[in-house]
């Protein structure tokens, strides 16, 4: 919801007249439904770009509209339970993994839940804290596991 100027954004689907096909928002003002935007008397509709540009369609480009339903991310680890995550398992390395399966190991998660994979997503708050953390925790666990690879003694080959 948008409190600035009062507008809703309603997750669509659009399917163009020329093929293609648009994922986004239908904006609309506070108490606008779907149904009753796409069959007012207006000629155009207010859409917003997953990259949060705004623009207006043409309802007579558009073949069909598609509710959809934003993914809900269930049974995600509290703060406190981050803390007090083993840095094998977060990285998801087995004790004992050499530097280079750590450091691969590393890199994968860090994209994962790199904030910079989000940055142009408009996330709820509980979801950017949760990538926030996630992040920061695997980089945590990383220097933790490096620290103790240097300071292990060399293995016998």
């Amino acid at each position: 919801m948008n409190d600035e100027n009062n507008t809703l954004k309603l997750p669509i689907t659009i399917l163009m007249t020329d093929g293609r096909q648009l994922i986004g928002d239908l904006v609309v003002n506070i108490g606008g439904a779907l149904e009753r935007t796409m069959n007012n008397d207006a000629r155009f509709i207010t859409f917003a770009d997953l990259d949060g540009s705004v623009r207006m369609i043409s309802k007579a480009s558009i073949a069909e509209v598609m509710s959809r339903k934003a993914a809900k991310v269930v049974n995600l680890p509290s703060s406190d339970r981050l803390d007090n995550m083993d840095p094998h398992a977060l990285l998801n390395v087995v004790p004992g993994a050499s530097a280079q399966e750590v450091h691969e190991a590393w890199r994968a998660q860090a994209r994962l839940y790199h904030p910079d994979k989000f940055a142009k997503v408009d996330l709820p708050p509980e979801m950017r804290s949760y990538t926030n953390s996630m992040s920061r925790r695997i980089n945590e666990a990383y220097a933790l596991l490096k620290a103790q690879h240097r300071t292990e003694p060399a293995r016998a080959r």
